[in-house]
Formats: C-alpha cells, structure tokens, sequence
C-alpha cells in the first residue's frame, strides 16, 4: 500500500514510476487521509467532497510528480551544473525576507546573488554555464516565434480563404439571380 504513495526507483535508479500513484489518486474513493499521513506535503488536506474530489486528487498528483521529478533532475545533474535558487551563488548565503531579493543573472536568469560584488567575483565561474543557457534560451525563444509565426501565417490563409469563400458565394448568388432575370427576360420577348 505504502508503494502507491511513494515513488520507487527503476532500473539504474534514476527513474521514478508514478503509475501506481497516479492510479490511486484519480481512481480511489477520496484518499487524502491515506496522502496527508504518508506524504510531508499534505498536512492539511482541504475538505473533500464529490463535486471536487478529482480536483483535488488531481491537484495532489502534480504536486507529488513535480517534487518527484524536481529530486530526480538535481539527483542526476552534475554538481558543477546545479542551480540552487535559494542561495548565493557566491558566498551561499539565504536572503532573508526583509531584505531585498536576490539579484539574478541579466543573461541566463538561474544564477542569483546576494550583492554585486558576489556576481563581479563569481563570473569567471559562470560564464560557461550562463553562454549555455543564455543559448538555450535563445534557441527555444526562436522555435517559439516560428511557432507564433507559422501559426499567424495559417490565420491569414484562413482568413484569406474565409473572406474569398465568401465572395465566390456573393458571385453565385449573383449569378443564380442574374440568370432567373435573363430567363425571365427571354419568356417576354418570346
């Protein structure tokens, strides 16, 4: 039982398999007594009832499978490429809440400082991995304006074939009523 609400390692132990919990949490009767009191995550549940328990359910899967999949990308990432969000890539430090937040890196946006000085110091360090992702996302901002692109040129074509589909009905139209008249036209004079 305790298999369903906990991921297992596969083979190589780095992929996780949530099909079991995933079978749980969307087919079960409402289970998040069983969740609240074998995940760390779920203290609290919301109330449930009918109209909203797959919501619910729906809502605890992703949140497992987003822990899930965020401690099997740091476990199996190279510990020169981690990326931790919540110090100082310098001196380590945590900010505080009542201090501003962290200055984060103008070209890749992962790394964050605590001052100027600490991202000055540390920039020889980084500047690899900052090309790198800084490309990456160039790269994937280029395939998404393609996209939008490829996207804005089918609306146009739709539109362009919408607007002559209806001309070419306007024309017909036309021409059924021009040649009702013509036929008319011939009866009188015969």
């Amino acid at each position: 039982m305790e298999s369903a609400t906990r991921p297992s390692t596969g083979p190589g132990g780095s992929c996780h398999d949530t099909s079991n919990l995933a079978r749980k949490a969307l087919l079960d009767q409402p289970s998040t007594s069983r969740l609240s009191s074998s995940h760390p995550t779920f203290r609290h549940p919301p109330s449930v009832t009918e109209e909203n328990h797959s919501r619910v359910s729906l809502a605890y899967l992703i949140v497992i499978l987003y822990q899930t999949t965020r401690k099997q990308s740091s476990a199996t990432m190279p510990p020169s490429e981690k990326v931790d969000l919540h110090h100082c890539q310098k001196c380590r430090a945590k900010p505080h809440i009542w201090e501003t937040p962290f200055r984060t890196c103008h070209r890749c946006k992962m790394a964050r400082y605590c001052s100027l000085i600490c991202q000055s110091d540390h920039y020889d360090d980084h500047k690899a991995a900052c090309q790198a992702e800084a490309e990456e996302r160039i790269k994937m901002n280029l395939q998404d304006d393609y996209r939008a692109d490829e996207l804005l040129t089918a609306d146009s074509e739709f539109i362009t074939f919408r607007s002559e589909a209806a001309q070419a009905v306007k024309n017909i139209e036309g021409a059924r009523v021009g040649s009702s008249k013509w036929r008319s036209c011939s009866r009188t004079l015969s």
